[in-house]
């Protein structure tokens, strides 16, 4: 290993040591929208109600969908925040250069999807028990309503790999934000402008976003869903390291 390159290294190490603990209050919000997304969770994912014989009969649906969606939207957000002016400047208070600033930020980022995936499976966990008993078991469908271990570990597995596809993309829509502001208004009006045309098509399955959600998520071998996801985050984050070498340097 050449001196240039074990200097990176440990500059890089610095830097991520560093912002695990200036970064505690992120940490602290992720849990906080957790919660709240738990708080949602109490009212059902889906609701139904049959009527037979002047009989009524409801059935709630319990998920911890919401949890994982709240975490989602804070990963994202997270993600662009670390490319704004003020989280990059916080770099220079080290002694660093594009590349290990980057390398520190996406190793943060990676430590903090498997913080996010740890917890929102642990409050989904949460939630089963809590409906458990509000709802009593007689009222509970209880086939497979609690985790193995196994599905528990797959489950943080598989929610962890999604943030960090999540954060990799806003990383890079952030970087190209704060390479010119006209892509904050561009960006968001070319997703949802294209969203609400393909919402508009009458197949679809034929739709772009459809056929990249079902990329990930229809794909039936976690091996190669962890190897897509992979290699979709890398190029996110390679795509936006080779963007900051374009930011101006910090005067």
């Amino acid at each position: 290993m050449s001196l240039i390159a074990a200097n990176a290294q440990e500059l890089t190490k610095k830097q991520y040591l560093y912002k695990l603990k200036a970064y505690m209050g992120l940490l602290f919000s992720m849990i906080l929208v957790q919660l709240v997304g738990l708080l949602f969770s109490f009212g059902g994912v889906g609701d139904m109600r049959t009527h037979s014989d002047g009989i009524v009969m409801g059935v709630k649906t319990y998920s911890g969908d919401i949890i994982i969606i709240f975490t989602f939207i804070w990963a994202f957000v997270i993600a662009i925040l670390f490319t704004t002016t003020t989280y990059r400047d916080i770099d220079f208070t080290l002694v660093s250069n594009r590349l290990t600033s980057n390398l520190s930020n996406i190793g943060y980022l990676l430590t903090i999807s498997l913080a996010g995936g740890i917890g929102a499976m642990l409050l989904t966990f949460v939630l089963k028990i809590i409906v458990f008993f509000m709802r009593g078991a007689e009222n509970l469908t209880i086939q497979n309503f609690f985790l193995t271990p196994y599905e528990l570990v797959i489950g943080i597995l598989a929610v962890t790999f999604y943030m960090i596809l999540v954060m990799s993309i806003g990383y890079f829509f952030g970087m190209i934000a704060q390479i010119n502001r006209i892509f904050v208004v561009l960006i968001p009006t070319f997703i949802f402008g294209g969203m609400l045309y393909e919402a508009r098509l009458k197949s679809p399955d034929n739709s772009i976003v459809v056929s990249v959600v079902q990329f990930f998520v229809q794909e039936s071998s976690f091996a190669v869903f962890v190897l897509k996801v992979l290699m979709t985050a890398a190029v996110f984050f390679a795509c936006a390291t080779l963007l900051s070498d374009r930011l101006e340097v910090r005067k």
